[in-house]
This record gives structure tokens, C-alpha cells and sequence, in this order.
């Protein structure tokens, strides 16, 4: 009996020495899935960050469309103004050439007869 009582003490031992090692890899096991979920977390919130910068840059890019055409738009308005303030200064010289025309017409198509009897 000695040798079994001997081999049973041996093999408690290794019991124990196993068991601690199993708990070690254990608390191991545990910590590497905590920074695990750790890195998980901060990737889903690198991913939204990414996401959100993408948004921004096609915002970014649809407000210099905005601004690319509002600059064609203000520099059609000044053309356009342009043109306006032409034809407009073209058009009262026009009239006023045309006031002065009937004016001159009329008095030269007075009949003579009204005016020497």
C-alpha cells in the first residue's frame, strides 16, 4: 500500500499543479477576451469614425459644387447686369431719339392751311 499511497500523493500533487495551471490559463484567457472585446469596441468606433469622415468628405465635396456654381451664378448675375445696363442706356437714347423725331415730324406736318388762315 505504501506504493499506492505514494503514487496517489504523487498524483495529487500533479492534480493541484494542473489545476492551478488550468486556472492561470483560465484568468489568461479571460484578460486576453477582455481586450479583445476592448479591441473590438475600438475598432466599431474607428469604423464610425471612418464612416462619419466619409459623410464630411462628401459634404466637404457637394458644398464647393455649391459654391463652384453660386460663383457661375454671381458671375452670370454681374454679366447679365452688364448686359442689362446697356440695352437699358441703348433704349433711352432710342426713345429719346424717337421723342425728338415725332416732335420734328409733327411740326413740319401741320397743314399750311390752318396756319395762314
Amino acid at each position: 500500500m505504501p506504493l499506492f499511497n505514494k503514487r496517489s500523493s504523487m498524483l495529487e500533487v500533479q492534480n493541484r499543479a494542473l489545476i492551478k495551471t488550468a486556472k492561470e490559463r483560465a484568468e489568461q484567457i479571460e484578460k486576453l477576451e477582455r481586450e479583445l472585446q476592448t479591441l473590438r469596441e475600438r475598432a466599431e468606433q474607428a469604423d464610425k469614425i471612418v464612416r462619419e469622415l466619409q459623410s464630411l468628405r462628401e459634404e466637404i465635396a457637394q458644398t464647393n459644387k455649391v459654391e463652384r456654381d453660386l460663383q457661375q451664378a454671381r458671375s452670370d448675375i454681374e454679366r447679365i447686369t452688364l448686359e442689362r445696363d446697356f440695352y437699358s442706356k441703348k433704349a433711352s437714347a432710342l426713345e429719346q431719339e424717337s421723342r425728338e423725331l415725332t416732335e420734328s415730324a409733327t411740326k413740319y406736318s401741320v397743314p399750311r392751311s390752318w396756319s395762314g388762315n
